[in-house]
């Protein structure tokens, strides 16, 4: 496959324990299942939970319905900073992934024993109320998803579904719009079989769907619509480009035989499906996290030995991604990291390594060294002036340097 001249420069030096590639590592552990199996060639209850004021104007907390303690769910003390960074813990429990938007922060969190029970909770900013949605059983949490687009709430659910032909993607999926008043089901759309779901604010009120086999629009009017199929290979992750009606996706074709499996970096174009251009990686490379910003964007990729953060830009800021340009290199690291973005602030977040990237220039403004797992940041979303953060103990306020707020 011809490629485009693309350079990259490694950022940084962080480390992330192996929850923070779950994801990506599971979804090619489904995909080498299912090939394999198909013998082809491809490739403790909490009775209650008291919500702190999440605001410097809270009022009175708020009690939420109970959750079962997941037996995955970390022992580790509190944290009060993730490295030398304050950090408070304002809710506790096994939180997925967080969003922000309209004055409320949304969150995915897990319950039940082995995690086999997922709900919503939304946490509204300045009087510390929350509310949850219902349960969804026996949902997956490393394949599930929260979107929030305008005033639209989302759950994407995906559930284990092994049966028919061996080959077929190991999840059924839905798509699930929760009222935002309530968090009350609103209406279920059936997306069908996919490897996970990722739910990305797009233009204009929409919400951009990744299922792993496709791109799916919908629009602020409730319309569904195909962006891209991409037959023979995996998407494993999807980062929107800001400004611009692309999308930056790894695509991965898996393989028991040779050649090897193989990942692609592509830039889409929502509006006809159209791949704008793209690289191959080396073989055997694997990406392990994704995230873009206008002029560049940010790359963790893993040989197995060791993982480096890439960042790929255009020689011409006016192009944006369009021809992406040569850049320089800086050292690797020998575990995995998460990137995490916010606003132009990129965060590698690892076991060892919090820092705060500028992704339009490529510079690490702050660098912290988190002292264990429990201070590992998982997830961050900005509300208001405010920053929070997801670690193993839960949801909290996390004070960042003055460099990285000036980004």
């Amino acid at each position: 496959m011809r490629s485009d001249a693309i350079g990259h420069e490694v950022l940084a030096d962080p480390h992330a324990p192996r929850s923070l590639a779950r994801r990506s590592t599971l979804i090619s552990l489904l995909v080498a299942a299912t090939v394999i199996a198909a013998g082809i060639t491809v490739v403790a209850f909490r009775v209650s939970r008291t919500v702190a004021p999440i605001g410097p104007h809270a009022t009175v907390p708020t009690l939420l319905p109970p959750c079962r303690t997941p037996t995955t769910a970390s022992s580790a003390a509190t944290p009060t900073a993730l490295g030398s960074w304050p950090y408070h813990v304002t809710l506790h429990g096994d939180f997925e992934m967080i969003a922000a938007a309209n004055g409320s922060l949304f969150a995915l969190e897990a319950c039940g024993a082995e995690e086999s029970s997922l709900r919503v909770v939304e946490m509204k900013a300045g009087n510390g109320a929350a509310i949850a949605s219902q349960s969804f059983e026996r949902a997956a949490p490393i394949a599930s998803a929260i979107g929030v687009t305008g005033n639209d709430v989302f759950f994407g659910e995906s559930r284990l579904a092994l049966g028919g032909s061996a080959d077929r993607p190991p999840y059924r999926l839905s798509l699930v719009e929760l009222d935002p008043r309530t968090l009350d089901v609103a209406k279920t759309i059936g997306l069908g079989r996919g490897y996970g779901l990722s739910l990305l604010p797009g233009r204009d009120g929409s919400l951009l769907v990744a299922t792993g086999r496709s791109l799916v629009e919908v629009t602020s009017t409730g319309e569904v619509r195909r962006i891209a199929s991409f037959g023979g290979v995996v998407l494993q992750h999807t980062a929107l480009v800001p400004g611009t009606d692309e999308a930056l996706v790894t695509l991965f074709t898996p393989s028991v035989v040779a050649p090897a499996p193989s990942t692609e970096l592509a830039l889409v174009d929502l509006a006809t499906g159209s791949i704008v251009s793209h690289l191959e990686l080396p073989a055997g490379d694997e990406v392990l996290s994704l995230a873009a910003v206008e002029t560049s964007a940010l790359v963790a990729v893993s040989d197995g030995e060791s993982t480096e953060v890439e960042r790929y830009t255009d020689e011409d800021p006016e192009r944006r991604l369009k021809a992406l340009g040569h850049a320089r290199v800086l050292p690797t690291t020998l575990a995995p990291v998460s990137l995490l973005a916010s606003g132009q602030a990129i965060f590698a977040a690892g076991l060892s390594t919090l820092t705060c990237t500028n992704a339009s220039n490529g510079d690490a403004e702050a660098s912290t060294s988190p002292k264990g797992a429990a201070e590992v940041m998982t997830g961050i979303a900005q509300l208001g002036s405010s920053t929070y953060a997801v670690t193993a103990a839960g949801l909290g306020l996390l004070r960042l340097p003055a460099a990285c707020t000036r980004i």
